[in-house]
């Protein structure tokens, strides 16, 4: 895989016996299943385990990943309702605690203003939802 090694070789890195292959696994667009196929192939080859990472539920910790090199800091972390706009997917999350969360709900089609529009549609607000959403909150 060129490209992974050139990635490697630009970051300074390798790849240890310790280090877990990760990849985002989901969801993926056709050129996404590509890379998730190449990196399957590439930690069963190696023998490395193979770490699936959802790609929406990566959103729900990045603003804790700090530093350099990157790292993971939950220090200041607080359980929260988190509301995720990637592409044309929303979903809102409650998150409990560190990797403990909970899709309450989402779309895989809709933008977030639509799903404001749609929620205060369900609960008798004109059209458009969110601005009356907003001002109620």
């Amino acid at each position: 895989m060129p490209v992974a090694s050139q990635a490697l070789r630009q970051a300074g890195s390798r790849l240890t016996n310790s280090m877990p292959l990760q990849q985002i696994a989901g969801p993926v667009s056709g050129g996404a299943a590509g890379w998730l196929a190449g990196s399957q192939g590439l930690a069963f080859a190696l023998s490395k385990p193979f770490v699936g990472i959802h790609h929406h539920e990566a959103h729900l910790y990045s603003p804790w990943i700090v530093g350099e090199p990157l790292s993971l800091s939950l220090d200041e972390f607080q359980p929260n309702l988190s509301l995720i706009v990637s592409g044309g997917h929303t979903m809102l999350v409650h998150v409990a605690a560190p990797f403990e969360h909970r899709v309450l709900g989402g779309t895989v089609d809709d933008a977030a203003g639509e799903c404001f529009d749609k929620v205060a549609k369900l609960i008798g607000l004109p059209y458009p939802g969110g601005p009356e959403l907003d001002r109620l909150g």
